[in-house]
């Protein structure tokens, strides 16, 4: 169990150094005026490996045995690893060095921190952020064992609900974008994601109740 524990910390802390590396380099080799569309592609790209191999996991885990979760777990690490170490190679190559520091040198980061929560509207935001990220969080944290241990799906079945949840996002990702792009206020456009997963929630969490009542309610007996 402290193996596996272990094993989880490693891999959340490789994926969020490969994700905060990735977005730094993208940021470093785009212009000013292009950073906010290459953020938002590489966003996007984010959800759509969650899509693929979401139904790739879900076709691979069709007729699961410990083994054959093993095997899985395994080849995803090693094609992990080789796609990290070919980034890294063209990431050098695209931008083998950068030479001495400008005159106009950017502020550190502990100052542009400053800059940026001396305003309050930034500190709203970052508190909006942070509460949605976790509630995002939450969801994905529960998806799997909801539908393991309420929906009595397989272990492929659930792997396919994560694609679903990611296909989900990149369709509102999407539309977002579509909304904004024709002068959309940004506002609005969030309050109308935000009062609509509680609607979703609700509506699942009465079915899964609809449910477990009639499979758990005592059967009639004809006499």
């Amino acid at each position: 169990m402290l193996a596996a524990g272990l094993a989880f910390l490693l891999v959340g802390a490789g994926m969020q150094t490969a994700q905060t590396a990735g977005l730094a380099l993208a940021t470093d080799l785009a212009s000013e005026s292009s950073r906010p569309r290459v953020v938002a592609l590489m966003y996007v790209m984010l959800l759509v490996g969650m899509v693929g191999s979401g139904f790739v996991f879900s076709l691979l885990l069709a007729d699961f045995t410990h083994m054959r979760l093993i095997q899985v777990v395994q080849g995803t690490a090693v094609a992990g690893h080789a796609a990290q170490q070919r980034r890294a190679v063209e990431a050098g190559t695209a931008r083998p060095g950068r030479g001495p520091l400008p005159s106009n040198a950017p502020p550190s980061f502990r100052e542009a921190w400053r800059s940026f929560v001396a305003d309050r509207r930034a500190r709203r935001f970052l508190w909006a952020v942070a509460l949605g990220t976790a509630a995002f969080s939450m969801q994905d944290i529960l998806l799997e064992p909801y539908g393991g241990e309420v929906l009595k799906l397989s272990v492929g079945a659930t792997s396919a609900l994560t694609a679903l949840m990611a296909a989900g996002s990149l369709v509102a990702f999407a539309l977002a974008a579509r909304l904004l792009s024709r002068g959309g206020d940004p506002y609005r456009v969030a309050g109308v994601r935000c009062a609509g997963r509680p609607a979703g929630f609700c509506r699942r969490d009465l079915r899964s109740a609809a449910r477990l009542r009639r499979c758990c309610s005592p059967r009639r007996h004809p006499r």
